[in-house]
């Protein structure tokens, strides 16, 4: 993307022309950063196998919250990823589940988990920061799963603002970002109804966050509805989408009925793009495939490199399994893959140093990210 940054000695203008916005009007806005030595970042791979601290490294820390994003910046990774859902009020946080999950979540002062599960939509902001979020219910199979995962009591769940300016506060430009955008479409008629965002609406309040916080140049923007990456890219051809694809896709899209084998896709079906989804990626605009690591074969990895996808892996450890799968990691490594989605950056960072693999994303000072929370406590 064209740099229209114009350096000084000590101050950088950028002005962003972005489209406007027009449920929130959100318009192209003028950022003057008086940061000595700042540069405008750049999204770039570097020909390096990239690493992505799953919902802020989750087996070290409670998911999806800022104790979580400070320790996978400690750490050092090249992207924090975490997933949006909408409030009944219209702000964007960062949870994962649509509903506020049991396993994770009790009341303020409690030491109670909770067994009621409320729509994250049926919540304002200010009913939701009275959870706390901070510790796992080590009975629970998520506990089991991660149980060493160290609790921080009173942790709420942050809206996306304020993980993106807590991670801008300590990173500056050395940190990606990416989100994913968490909506369901309504399975087929007598199914439960599952109360999701809109994902025009979802994706308007999105780009506009990251446009005014200077950061759609350093984001990847995933999902597995694909209905919200075709109203991103609406919005802004420039932000890279990442197209997500579970092991049970590839079954769903062999259904007779188009409108159950659409149904995550928008409509759209590899059989339209030339029976090849790296092709229908790439035909929707996809920079980025995101596969299941179990489910991703060296073949379909060459074709995505083929038509220049970038292709990373995630997985979904549960108990008894353990939190990552150290052979296929390796197996992946020596293929060629882009990058790793992971609740253990530290492993995928030994596992990469000890094949030679030293270039490596830097960890931030400890300093620097405890100013920071103490910046946001007080």
């Amino acid at each position: 993307m064209a740099s229209n940054a114009i350096e000084l000695p000590f101050a950088v203008i950028s002005c962003n022309t972005f489209p406007y916005c027009p449920a929130l009007a959100c318009k192209s806005t003028l950022i003057i950063y008086l940061l000595f030595g700042f540069k405008m970042p750049k999204f770039d791979t570097n020909n390096r196998i990239q690493i992505y601290g799953h919902r802020g490294a989750r087996a070290l820390s409670p998911e999806n919250t800022i104790p979580a994003y400070k320790t996978m910046m400690a750490i050092g990774v090249d992207f924090i990823d975490m997933d949006i859902n909408l409030t009944q009020d219209g702000e964007l946080v960062v949870t994962h589940d649509m509903r506020l999950n049991p396993a994770i979540t009790r009341r303020k002062g409690s030491n109670e988990f909770i067994t009621e599960k409320p729509w994250i939509l049926d919540l304002t902001l200010a009913k939701l920061k009275e959870y706390d979020v901070g510790r796992v219910d080590l009975a629970s199979d998520y506990g089991r799963t991660f149980p060493d995962q160290y609790p921080v009591d009173g942790t709420e769940i942050p809206t996306l603002r304020e993980v993106i300016q807590f991670a801008k506060a300590v990173a500056g430009d050395d940190i990606q970002f990416q989100i994913e955008m968490k909506t369901e479409p309504q399975l087929y008629p007598g199914h439960p109804v599952i109360k999701s965002a809109a994902p025009k609406v979802m994706a308007e309040k999105l780009v506009c966050i990251l446009q005014e916080e200077c950061i759609e140049d350093r984001v990847e923007i995933q999902a597995f509805d694909y209905r919200c990456l075709k109203e991103v890219r609406k919005l802004n051809e420039n932000i890279a989408l990442q197209f997500l694809t579970a092991n049970d896709a590839y079954e769903n899209w062999l259904n007779p009925n188009p409108e159950i084998a659409g149904l995550w896709t928008a409509g759209e079906l590899p059989a339209d793009h030339k029976d090849s989804i790296p092709q229908m990626v790439k035909d929707l605009g996809g920079k980025v495939r995101g596969v299941e690591d179990t489910g991703l074969t060296k073949t379909r990895l060459d074709d995505a490199k083929a038509l220049g996808l970038k292709v990373v892996v995630w997985s979904l450890p549960s108990y008894p399994e353990t939190q990552i799968n150290v052979p296929l990691t390796e197996k992946l490594i020596d293929w060629g893959i882009d990058g790793f989605i992971t609740d253990r950056p530290d492993i995928i960072r030994g596992l990469l140093a000890a094949r030679g693999m030293y270039d490596l994303p830097s960890p931030l000072p400890g300093k620097l990210i405890s100013s920071e929370l103490k910046t946001l406590r007080d």
